[in-house]
């Protein structure tokens, strides 16, 4: 039997938070995204339309968007991949979260959502670019040029989701403990047009 290997997708990303969109009907050639960083953490790669890889992470599911961000503040820059999938307590097929980090240059999970707040349509990483005030003021020796304090802000997923009765919300979680926690919602009970200016905002 003959093997027929697909060419391979392939996006690097480096640590600002980037997205990427993907659909069934996309055609898919060959991508790569140079980044001036010389550390390139996360790179995704299509096999078929059913299996990818987030480096060598296996992920064995339709992929429909792929972001990275720095999620839990930790400052080094997380991925999210949003795949479609069942879950152990929601058997229907659904678009889920999954966040991923680097152990020791290996990607491992962080958190594998199985559910927000609503049925999930998208989402995208939005950065926060308000500096905090009430971190410590950091000094520098004189033999060492100044570098100003730049602290850890964790970013925050923008969600775009529907209601049971088939209504739009724009919602938005950030990073509290073990997992992705509602913050608050731009936007609530409204139709598919006003909901995704919300979201694009």
């Amino acid at each position: 039997m003959k093997w027929v290997w697909l060419t391979a997708l392939i996006i690097g990303f480096s640590e600002s938070s980037e997205c990427s969109e993907f659909s069934e009907s996309s055609e898919f050639s060959e991508f790569s995204e140079i980044s001036e960083s010389s550390e390139i953490p996360y790179s995704l790669s299509r096999t078929h339309d059913s299996l990818y890889y987030l480096n060598e992470f296996r992920l064995p599911y339709p992929v429909y968007r792929f972001c990275t961000g720095d999620v839990n503040g930790d400052g080094s820059p997380d991925a999210l991949v949003g795949v479609v999938k069942r879950t152990r307590f929601h058997h229907e097929m659904g678009r889920r979260i999954f966040i991923f980090k680097q152990v020791d240059g290996k990607v491992r999970p962080l958190w594998m959502g199985s559910k927000l707040g609503g049925i999930l349509q998208d989402f995208r990483v939005v950065e926060d670019e308000s500096p905090k005030t009430n971190e410590p003021h950091k000094t520098h020796k004189p033999h060492e040029p100044h570098k100003p304090y730049k602290p850890h802000t964790p970013c925050t997923i923008r969600a775009l989701e529907t209601t049971a009765d088939n209504r739009y919300v724009v919602s938005e979680y950030r990073w509290e403990g073990f997992g992705l926690a509602f913050d608050r919602f731009l936007i609530k009970n409204t139709d598919k047009e006003t909901a995704y200016k919300y979201f694009n905002l």
